[in-house]
């Protein structure tokens, strides 16, 4: 089993967009190719969301990613980012990978 933990920093003022962005767009791709979303939190700030997403292995991880970039939402999401004027430019990501892949 392979885990990503990625955390997101945001400028407090964009969290209700960002949110909004999340929920509409990524959560939803990506549960339609197979990744599971083990859990998402945001601190009390308003400047971090992170989310742990689980996937059977690195493959699995790939194969997802290979799909949700070819998405027809994906590419709305980078639509409706400009029209709302969502700027994920501001946004700064930290990824990383926990756990051991059963396919390595």
């Amino acid at each position: 089993m392979l885990f990503r933990k990625r955390v997101y920093k945001i400028p407090p003022e964009m969290a209700d967009d960002f949110n909004h962005y999340f929920n509409r767009f990524v959560h939803p791709v990506q549960m339609k190719y197979g990744a599971k979303l083990v859990g998402r939190w945001t601190n009390e700030g308003k400047t971090e969301v992170t989310a742990i997403w689980q996937y059977a292995g690195l493959s699995h991880y790939e194969e997802i990613q290979k799909h949700v970039a070819a998405d027809p939402l994906s590419r709305r999401e980078r639509e409706e980012c400009i029209r709302v004027g969502l700027d994920l430019s501001m946004v700064l990501v930290e990824e990383e990978f926990i756990g051991k892949s059963i396919d390595e």
